[in-house]
């Protein structure tokens, strides 16, 4: 959730902003941020296409091949 809003706010999108962009709910994406609700792959899926970032960079964790 924090990172996801970092991640907003460093491309200086308001939540309806970003919500608009994602084509997404507006309380989805509030839900999420403060980390009451977990998104779905297809909900993580637009909000990568709406931050301009990859799939794996909206999660706060970096995975390598190597990891089990």
């Amino acid at each position: 959730g924090a990172h996801l809003r970092k991640l907003r706010l460093e491309r200086g999108l308001s939540l309806r902003g970003f919500a608009n962009e994602a084509d997404m709910d507006y309380s989805l994406l509030a839900r999420i941020e403060t980390g009451k609700t977990s998104p779905t792959i297809i909900t993580v899926f637009k909000i990568s296409k709406a931050l301009k970032v990859s799939f794996s960079e909206v999660f706060d964790f970096e995975f390598t091949a190597n990891d089990n």
